[in-house]
């Protein structure tokens, strides 16, 4: 292709040199003006992040519940790596992943909250963390995204991170799941793949979203669990 374009490019400017000069100036333009929007992006990520990751260590930490007992060691590691044709409304989103640990009835174990991605349909957390401790093969990882306006990620609004009408969609994975034996098992033994976030609990309303997720997941001190719970089956595998 490149060849060709080479061949081609001096006949062009010889042929129509100032339709060709208007071309450039154009692309030059449409190039600048991207890169202005990815770094402008970079920059407020960065400059969120230092204080992100100090808010959320000192707010977001496990959730005790009082009278429950937990499997001592049984913990969910979770790698949110990427995202691709995320929207929200249709158009690139600012956005970020509200994680959580539930028990099968909805009682909430653990949450966590990733950094913000900018401006993007195909974010790039790149983050790592630890919920627990799980109770039950029954329990449940739901990771869900939503969309912030700009000026609410840099803190100049104080809103809810997580308000129902920026719902973008979210991804339910069972433990019991997670205990298998299967080709997408990594080096690491992470159970890693991508997951289409669904609109399960309908709060889209008439929003149009759309994407997928990269995860991976791994749980530590599974054989407890599955010690507790003889009736597992891995009739729920497919959802991976």
């Amino acid at each position: 292709v490149w060849v060709l374009v080479a061949e081609l490019m001096p006949q062009v400017v010889k042929s129509a040199p100032r339709a060709c000069s208007v071309t450039v100036a154009v692309a030059t333009g449409l190039a600048i003006k991207d890169a202005t929007v990815r770094l402008g992006a970079k920059t407020v990520e960065v400059a969120h992040q230092v204080g992100h990751s100090i808010k959320e260590a000192l707010h977001l930490s496990d959730i005790p519940q009082p009278g429950r007992t937990a499997v001592d060691g049984s913990r969910v590691h979770l790698r949110l790596l990427r995202g691709r044709q995320v929207t929200w409304r249709g158009r690139g989103v600012n956005c970020h992943a509200f994680v959580e640990l539930l028990s099968s009835t909805g009682v909430v174990l653990a949450v966590a909250r990733s950094k913000p991605q900018m401006w993007t349909k195909v974010p790039r957390w790149c983050q790592s963390f630890e919920l627990g401790p799980a109770t039950s093969m029954s329990d449940v990882v739901r990771i869900t995204l939503y969309h912030q306006k700009s000026r609410q990620v840099v803190g100049i609004t104080r809103r809810s991170k997580e308000m129902p009408e920026r719902y973008i969609g979210e991804v339910t994975v069972p433990l019991r799941a997670l205990l298998i034996r299967d080709a997408v098992i990594g080096e690491d033994g992470d159970i890693v793949g991508w997951f289409e976030l669904t609109d399960a609990r309908g709060l889209r309303k008439d929003s149009p979203c759309s994407g997928e997720v990269k995860l991976g997941f791994r749980v530590v001190g599974a054989e407890l669990l599955a010690a507790g719970n003889k009736d597992c089956g891995g009739s729920d595998s497919s959802i991976l």
